[in-house]
């Protein structure tokens, strides 16, 4: 379960620094991080809020963007083949898509040795929700993609407050 952290960890730090979240005296120093503990497994879903304190003393919590929902994502789709997501969160909102899959690396290595493997392809960059808060990405599954499940998360906020969703998405062999 430990073994998505990382990568979740990694989509929130990149979300974080396009958005301009970070520590300098314009966007203030974080205080606390509500977000779930660090060593229990992320849920399907989560929100986190943080505490800064301005740089007049003041201290402030951004609100979480509103929750991430799916409105549709492709269940099962061909390697070559396009697939899609689409999500509701609230109003110009930014937001950011990983689609992973977890690789073991077979029984060379001893204890629990695991990797992970980013979907990269045209279509899969962050974007802004519209005014009605609804994001959707489309891309084209490379031919040479593994076949396998692959998680898609999605992470949208602006600031210091952040929603997160997941889902799956499963690539089929090209027939």
């Amino acid at each position: 379960m430990l073994r998505y952290l990382p990568v979740a960890g990694l989509a929130v730090a990149l979300l974080l620094s396009a958005c301009g979240g970070g520590d300098d005296a314009t966007s203030g120093t974080p205080l606390l991080d509500a977000s779930p503990d660090a060593s229990s497994p992320l849920p399907d879903a989560t929100a986190t809020a943080i505490a800064t304190q301005q740089p007049s003393g003041q201290v402030t919590v951004a609100p979480p963007a509103g929750p991430v929902t799916f409105e549709s994502v492709t269940s099962s789709v061909a390697q070559g083949d396009e697939a899609s997501v689409a999500i509701q969160t609230s109003p110009d909102t930014s937001c950011t898509i990983l689609v992973i899959r977890t690789v073991s690396l077979g029984p060379e290595y001893t204890g629990t040795a695991t990797t992970f493997e980013v979907m990269m392809s045209a279509g899969l960059e962050p974007t802004v929700s519209d005014e009605s808060g609804r994001a959707s990405w489309t891309w084209q599954v490379k031919t040479e993609t593994e076949p396998d499940m692959w998680r898609v998360d999605v992470t949208c906020g602006q600031g210091s407050g952040i929603s997160f969703a997941r889902s799956e998405l499963e690539i089929v062999e090209r027939q």
